[in-house]
């Protein structure tokens, strides 16, 4: 697959994932040339019979040639089977390679591409362009190629049965295809507009479908009904363009096909009334003539689809250029040792202009625990993510045991910094591939230790099968039962740098315990960073940084803050314990 080093086009899509697969495509093409051949000979037998009906030959003879056509009917529709057949398997080989191409490429893309799309859209780009580009290889394409050879077939017949017939058919068809080649050329870029209209329709529903419970709570039904409806407003427009177009095309060319038929008829019914062809004849040449509607009254709606998959290529082939994670590192992390970090004098700013991040300096000690406050907005998601190495700094650098991050190979690094955020991920499998991460080095009986290690397993147990207990959605476990799965994963994975964003903002007390408890174990003996709003969850940690407008506004020991009244972080310790005690007042 190529990659940002050159940019893919849409036919080095084409070759990478169709053209690719020589024996089938080989096989494929013989097998098209042997049901053209066989549509093409059908009607020579045909018209044989009832030249030979007409000039009363014998009984076996037509029977014969009977046999002869029934075999060849029989032996095309197997053949044409078998093509179907041959061109989905192609279609749907060459579309699951691609998909899961698409699918590695964004799963390693820039984190900055995915802020300024919504998963709706990049579902519609994985599932819906592909499945478009799918009709198109597995039968439309294979379909436009037969009708172009079989009308090429035809024509050299009619040429062959009489001159003036092939002269006045081929120059209508001839028109025809003049006015499909200038309606791909010049309605083309419409059906990419379409498609992504369909994104930006889909992005809308996945959006809405996700917030249900908040659209319900504040009565919004009627607003985001209002804004789909604009969705459709700008979508229709593009459709009727296309469909009016389209239909002009589709009359045009009806009415050129009814002058060839009338043309082919009318001539060959005069040569017949001359003596110059048998009735046999007459009908090989109408035959011919009819069959010239089916394909050229299909290649219209071909051609759309075609345009169709064209837009799609077009759209993939744009994923392809989102740039990748830059992984210009290769020192591995040392093992056994507790690893410091170190921000200096790091700035950051999403758009280039507006610094989130203002000249960040500090450094934590291996093994130390670091609390992160501040308003939001202030600045503390992009700090982790920046550690993270979700985002470049810049200006300054960020050192994890005293060596810059970006030095270290992107995999080895993320292998031991663990992010637990509030949103965790469950992947639709089993309890054992979301704690392991589809690892099959990570055993049973580690994840078992690891659970019970945590006093996680009286929770654990509730599940009647275990490890082996689906999971295919979120919505099937709580909030903080998916917590306790990412604190599991970080410890078997033995994680040395954990990261907590608001880990417990939407638990309930209970679980709350339950996770402080498991909290407490897994960052024995590791680096930690912990952002959170609650004052309450920061008093274990051994220092406190806060945050204000991008910038340090303290930052310190927790038990040397706690003792300076003149510190910010004195006075919010202050402010919670009188909004405390106001409340117990009140109750």
């Amino acid at each position: 697959m190529k990659t940002n080093s050159g940019k893919m086009g849409p036919k080095d899509l084409l070759i990478q994932y169709v053209f690719s697969k020589r024996l089938p495509i080989f096989i494929l093409a013989a097998v098209m040339v042997l049901e053209l051949f066989f549509t093409l000979f059908t009607p020579e037998i045909l018209g044989n019979f009832i030249s030979s009906v007409e000039s009363r030959a014998e009984v076996n003879y037509l029977i014969k040639i009977a046999g002869i056509y029934i075999c060849c009917v029989i032996l095309q529709q197997m053949i044409n089977i078998f093509s179907i057949f041959m061109s989905q398997s192609i279609g749907w080989q060459a579309i699951n390679e691609l998909k899961n191409d698409i699918l590695e490429h964004l799963m390693g893309s820039k984190i900055e591409y995915f802020k300024s799309v919504l998963p709706g859209e990049i579902v519609e780009r994985i599932e819906g362009d592909t499945e478009q580009l799918l009709e198109f290889l597995s039968t439309v394409a294979i379909r436009i190629i037969m009708n172009v050879f079989l009308i090429a077939g035809i024509a050299f017949l009619l040429f062959k049965k009489n001159r003036l017939i092939g002269a006045a058919v081929m120059c209508c068809m001839l028109v025809i295809f003049v006015m499909l080649t200038f309606m791909q050329r010049r309605y083309g870029d419409i059906w990419f507009s379409v498609r992504k209209l369909y994104s930006k329709f889909f992005a809308y529903i996945n959006e809405q479908m996700a917030s249900t419970e908040d659209i319900a709570a504040c009565g919004a039904k009627g607003f985001v009904l209002v804004k789909l409806k604009r969705i459709l407003a700008q979508l229709l427009p593009d459709k009727v363009r296309v469909i009016v177009r389209t239909n002009n095309v589709e009359v045009v060319s009806s009415l050129l096909f009814t002058m060839a038929n009338i043309l082919a008829l009318g001539i060959s019914s005069y040569l017949f009334i001359q003596g110059t062809i048998t009735l046999g004849s007459v009908y090989v040449i109408f035959k011919y003539t009819e069959m010239l509607r089916s394909p050229v009254e299909r290649m219209d709606t071909q051609i759309q689809e075609f345009l169709k998959a064209k837009s799609c290529i077009m759209r993939i082939c744009e994923i392809f250029e989102i740039p990748k994670e830059t992984d210009e590192g290769s020192l591995r992390i040392e093992e056994g040792r507790l690893l410091p970090v170190e921000f200096s004098g790091v700035s950051f700013s999403y758009n280039g202009n507006d610094l989130i991040l203002k000249n960040i300096s500090f450094r934590l000690e291996g093994g130390c625990k670091l609390g992160i406050i501040g308003r939001t907005g202030c600045g503390k998601s992009t700090l982790v993510q920046l550690l993270m190495r979700y985002y470049p700094a810049a200006q300054g650098e960020i050192l994890v045991d005293g060596v810059n991050i970006n030095e270290y190979s992107l995999k080895e690094y993320r292998k031991n910094i663990s992010f637990i955020t509030q949103d965790i991920s469950i992947i639709g499998g089993t309890f054992r591939e979301n704690l392991r991460l589809f690892d099959p080095g990570i055993s049973d009986s580690e994840i078992y230790q690891t659970i019970e290690w945590l006093n996680l397993m009286p929770w654990f147990s509730k599940f009647e099968n275990g490890l082996d207990t689906e999971i295919n959605s979120k919505a099937e476990i709580s909030e903080g039962e998916a917590q306790l799965i990412s604190i599991v994963r970080a410890l078997i994975q033995k994680s040395r740098i954990i990261v907590m964003d608001e880990a417990t903002s939407k638990i309930d007390p209970f679980t709350e315990q339950l996770l402080h408890q498991a909290f407490e174990k897994i960052m024995a003996g590791r680096t930690c960073i912990i952002i959170a709003h609650h004052l309450q969850t920061l008093e274990s940690v051994d220092y406190i940084l806060y945050l204000e407008q991008g910038s340090i506004a303290t930052y310190g020991l927790r038990e040397k803050l706690v003792q300076n009244t003149e510190s910010k972080f004195y006075s919010l310790l202050e402010q919670a314990k009188l909004e405390q005690s106001n409340l117990e007042d009140w109750t």
